[in-house]
């Protein structure tokens, strides 16, 4: 009898807590949950809206099941790991009583991953994806509580807010940071059309990125920001490989370091990071690694001597346009728009600006140009000079003419190939601005007004792991006919750009499962080698 009773208090126990029980008792109960949700809204039965909503109800089963039979899978093995490993990580900092848990982790992180995917930014439009597409997702991924537990933006704030920056970077560089696009002529089919892009080496390139409405706990002025974002970016692939967050832009070196210490690099690659990062520090770490480097440089303190000597060696050749054993010359013209830019590309091996300065000296009598002056490992210095001017109608030039001079030092030695390689890598170099672009005003990384350092940290590992998989889904998309233009010739089609990343994430807007067959396709898809 009183073994009968123990029982009988552990079922209604099991009952009362969901993570015992199925999400719903019976097809009633399931819809009942859904009407009750919905009044508690403020929806009533004479609303268009719940009608719509009930339908959807009543039809999920059936489109989950197509849904599921055509990828013939519930979900792949990798999301699986995924979820696993998420679960893993946030349960050494989940402090929640397991007997009170509804929302799990995995779950969350997932529904939150794919509403990312489908243009949502903030937690807010994050429950409300959880709300609106709820009926579909009971079905779709396992353990989803059942539909009376309704998630609120505190509650997925308070999700973001649990694991610090280096859990949730580490799950990024094992599952997110292998390169999957393969057409890499649908990425350059335009713009780098007299090159082929498989004849030369992976440019990484390492930028910061400061998230503007950011905000320091406890400081008056706004000015002071609670996260940058450093990040290492494949430019060949357009793929994010790693990130981190730091404090400040003046820690970027340090993390530079460490992000290219823990990312897996494409082998062959070579590092380009702009002048603020080109110190002896950040050389000696990339020679320790054997990691061939093309770095800008100022034309200031340190690095004057280097400018110097490279503008009296071409200031003294005779034909400054002829290729020799210690001088390489090209030229390239772009048109963008009604802006013509012509950039001169000069490069000269380390050697020949010692014999230049030889014997020149400072003010102090001493060597203006010597061995251990210049950065370690360092063999060729460029030289680019642009002449940009502005053609109007009629093909009138208006008759005013913009000039720069940049200056780069790289570990490549002076050969052809190399020359060739540097030439191609600084005209690419640019790229790696355009994940910045993409997840400020697509992405609205910068509308996040935030101050805590794990919230934001989880902000920036969502929006890296969303851009590689939106460019692995724009490239496919692109291929299968969703930018709606018919091609006479497959060369039409070729040099046809990518459909944008807006119209990317507008197509995934209203059409989740899109979004989560492109989720899969990506973890299905072998990284590029």
């Amino acid at each position: 009898m009183e073994s009968s009773v123990q029982f009988h208090e552990l079922e209604q126990y099991a009952k009362q807590h969901t993570r015992f029980s199925a999400p719903a008792d019976s097809e009633l109960d399931f819809n009942e949950q859904y009407v009750q949700a919905l009044h508690e809204r403020g929806y009533t039965e004479d609303d268009a809206f719940f009608d719509d909503y009930m339908y959807q109800v009543e039809t999920a089963r059936d489109r989950a099941e197509r849904f599921l039979k055509i990828k013939k899978r519930p979900l792949t093995t990798a999301i699986m790991s995924l979820r696993n490993d998420i679960r893993r990580k946030y349960f050494q900092y989940d402090e929640r009583k397991s007997d009170d848990v509804i929302y799990t982790s995995d779950v969350v992180l997932l529904v939150v991953m794919l509403s990312s995917l489908c243009g949502n930014h903030d937690c807010r439009e994050h429950a409300e994806f959880y709300f609106i597409y709820n009926p579909i997702l009971q079905y779709i991924i396992t353990d989803m509580p059942s539909p009376k537990w309704m998630i609120s933006a505190e509650e997925i704030r308070f999700f973001l807010k649990m694991i610090p920056d280096d859990e949730f970077s580490s799950m990024f560089r094992q599952y997110f940071s292998d390169a999957r696009i393969e057409a890499y002529e649908l990425v350059h089919n335009i713009n780098n059309e007299d090159d082929d892009v498989s004849d030369f080496r992976h440019l990484l390139g390492g930028d910061g990125q400061e998230l503007r409405s950011s905000f320091r706990r406890g400081e008056k002025s706004r000015k002071k920001k609670s996260a940058h974002r450093v990040s290492l970016y494949d430019c060949s692939a357009l793929n994010v490989i790693s990130y981190s967050m730091v404090k400040a832009k003046n820690n970027e070196v340090s993390d530079f370091i460490e992000v290219i210490d823990k990312g897996s690099l494409p082998q062959d690659s070579i590092f380009y990071a702009d002048a603020i990062n080109t110190t002896s520090k950040m050389i000696e770490f990339q020679n320790s690694r054997n990691l061939d480097y093309i770095m800008a440089v100022k034309t200031n303190l340190s690095n004057r001597p280097v400018v110097m000597a490279m503008e009296k060696y071409i200031s003294e050749l005779t034909d400054k346009t002829q290729n020799t054993s210690s001088h390489y010359h090209d030229v390239r013209t772009d048109k963008e728009g009604s802006r013509i830019e012509e950039r001169t590309y000069d490069i000269v091996p380390v050697e020949s600006l010692l014999k230049a300065m030889d014997g020149l000296k400072d003010n102090d009598a001493n060597d203006i140009l010597s061995k251990d002056k210049i950065l370690p490992n360092t063999r060729t210095v460029l030289r680019v000079y642009k002449e940009a001017e502005k053609h109007l109608r009629d093909d009138k030039e208006d008759g005013r003419k913009e000039t720069s001079t940049l200056y780069f030092i790289s570990s490549l030695p002076f050969t052809e190939e190399n020359c060739h390689q540097i030439v191609f890598s600084v005209r690419s170099r640019w790229m790696y601005e355009a994940p910045h672009n993409i997840i400020d005003t697509v992405m609205l990384q910068d509308m996040q007004h935030c101050c805590d350092e794990n919230h934001l940290a989880s902000t920036i590992g969502l929006n890296s792991l969303v851009y590689n998989v939106i460019s692995f889904a724009r490239e496919k998309m692109s291929k299968r006919g969703y930018d709606n233009i018919k091609h006479h010739t497959k060369e039409t089609a070729r040099k046809t750009p990518l459909i944008s990343y807006k119209i990317s994430f507008k197509i995934f807007e209203n059409n989740p499962l899109l979004a989560l067959a492109h989720l899969m396709e990506y973890f299905d898809t072998q990284p590029e080698v």
